[in-house]
């Protein structure tokens, strides 16, 4: 009999599954039955014999004793296997027996425990996840199967054995969807941006799943008003490249991009609501379209105002400055005061004409009078709305000196004309002053 009943701790898990497997596999090797070992009943070298076919009515004396032996071989077979199930079944606790009574010999009852109670190897945890890490995606007809094979993925990370044994592969489930979303075809070129754009560990198998989902939609509704068939959603998509020796390499790789050239996870976290450059970008030209159609249907006034003063006042500074394709316009007008949305609206209807705009509000002061008892010096606050108008300036010369402006050039002479411009109030040949 083995020597050790498997223990079991307090949440029904095995207590050194191992040793007591091999202690009982040893039992069951030294244990021999009509001068066989019971071991081959557990290892599947040694299966059943199968039932002999019913003899008939006339069958002959040799049939009959062939019969016979396989009769006999088959009842040593039985009772031999019967022996093996109850070595097995002794040295489970006896709370646990009922749950393998349905077991009819003893490999599928020792197979049924090692399923229960054993903790996954290394290397069958890696397969396990390996093949759901990196399926074949052109294989999912829907982003529904999809998600039940991720559903799958995340209750095996929640397995506390696979998580002990494989310390590479982390609990969050972004890192094996941030490598899947790597595979995604051009056509889903946003949402795989999108992923990437994220840090593994805020990346959910929700939100995956539902991006994923209304790009399905979108795509087969469109193909149902065009009358064709929709294309399934994972057409496209990469193969997998990984194998199971690559694949911890890959994870390890991506992981120490995220953990070193990265930044810390609560730093990403403070500073990734700010938009990227390219994003901003991007979408500017919308947005500036959106904000001229705005201007004209709910503010057409000040709208109608700002273009005149483009027209009077800032359109003559541009063609003065038109060789240097720079130009500073200076204004005290009310409007650009009064209104908040003034300002904004003068650098979007130039940006709009291919200019580039940017402004700021300068305040000075104005030297105007000396206390003669005190000397100190009375002055004026004058606040002043100052814009850089940047264009493209025509090529007078084809010689290298003029063709070849370098960027520094230009920023040195934008900046010896910011400084002239803080020196003097009103700048005559860039500036116009209503009074």
């Amino acid at each position: 009999m083995v020597n050790v009943v498997l223990r079991l701790d307090a949440k029904g898990r095995a207590v050194d599954f191992e040793a007591w497997l091999a202690d009982l596999r040893l039992h069951l090797k030294v244990q021999r039955q009509d001068g066989q070992s019971l071991a081959v009943h557990v290892d599947g070298k040694l299966p059943c014999p199968p039932a002999p076919a019913a003899l008939a009515s006339d069958a002959t004396s040799a049939e009959r004793e062939v019969f016979t032996a396989v009769e006999l071989a088959r009842s040593i077979w039985v009772s031999r296997d019967a022996a093996a199930q109850l070595a097995i079944s002794r040295a489970l606790p006896l709370s646990e027996r009922p749950h393998f009574r349905a077991m009819e010999i003893a490999k599928e009852f020792l197979d049924a425990v090692i399923a229960r109670y054993s903790t996954p190897s290394s290397a069958s945890a890696g397969r396990l996840l390996l093949s759901l890490l990196f399926p074949d995606l052109a294989s999912f007809s829907t982003v529904a199967n999809l998600a039940n094979h991720l559903r799958a993925l995340e209750s095996s990370y929640r397995a506390a054995s696979i998580e002990a044994q494989l310390s590479v592969f982390p609990p969050p489930i972004g890192v094996p969807l941030y490598l899947i979303a790597m595979r995604l075809p051009d056509r889903l070129a946003t949402a795989r941006d999108t992923f990437l754009s994220l840090h593994p560990a805020d990346l959910t198998l929700a939100d995956f799943v539902a991006t994923l989902s209304a790009i399905e939609t979108r795509e087969r509704t469109i193909a149902q008003s065009n009358g064709t068939a929709a294309v399934p959603i994972f057409q496209g998509c990469a193969p997998s490249q990984y194998t199971y020796s690559d694949a911890y390499a890959t994870i390890e790789k991506e992981l120490q991009y995220q953990s070193a050239l990265e930044l810390n996870l609560t730093t990403f976290r403070a500073i990734s609501h700010i938009p990227l450059a390219s994003d901003v970008a991007k979408y500017a030209r919308q947005n500036m379209v959106t904000r001229l159609d705005s201007y004209q249907q709910k503010d057409l006034r000040t709208f109608k105002e700002v273009v005149a003063v483009i027209d009077s006042q800032v359109i003559p500074i541009i063609r003065r400055s038109a060789l240097s394709g720079f130009a500073i316009f200076n204004t005290e007008l009310p409007v650009f005061f009064d209104q908040p949305g003034a300002p904004q609206m003068l650098a979007d209807i130039l940006a709009e004409r291919g200019y580039f705009v940017y402004w700021q509000t300068r305040i000075r002061e104005v030297p105007v009078r000396i206390d003669p008892a005190t000397f100190a010096i009375e002055c004026l606050r004058r606040t002043t709305m100052e814009f850089h108008i940047k264009f493209d300036r025509p090529l007078i010369r084809s010689s290298d000196a003029l063709s070849s402006l370098s960027a520094s050039s230009f920023l040195t002479a934008t900046a010896a004309m910011a400084s002239a411009s803080s020196r003097s109030l009103m700048p005559h040949s860039a500036t116009f002053d209503p009074r």
